[in-house]
């Protein structure tokens, strides 16, 4: 009885260390895995922000020479926001008196 109760042990503590062991290894993966993503992440994100300096430069720069395109191009964006809000404003049926 006392074979069959540490053969039961010794299998049991094989198991958990076979257990840890494996554990071990999925973590070890998976912090090599976030490393890599974080890495990656890294990469992308200064690629994007080297791009989105690029584009606002050329536009800062655009804007210094054609000032008047500029300003025409916006003032047009600004009235067409507003008739577009006005029209929907009016569109709405909602009487709240």
């Amino acid at each position: 009885m006392a074979d069959n109760a540490d053969n039961a042990r010794q299998a049991m503590e094989e198991q958990i260390a076979e257990l840890r062991q494996q554990i071990d290894t999925m973590s070890k993966s998976l912090k090599q895995r976030s490393e890599e993503a974080a890495e990656e992440a890294g990469t992308r994100l200064n690629r994007a922000a080297s791009t989105i300096k690029e584009q606002g430069q050329a536009t800062v720069s655009a804007i210094r020479e054609n000032p008047g395109t500029a300003t025409t191009i916006l003032s047009t964006a600004g009235i067409a926001g507003f008739v577009l809000g006005f029209l929907v404003a009016s569109c709405r049926n909602d009487t709240r008196w």
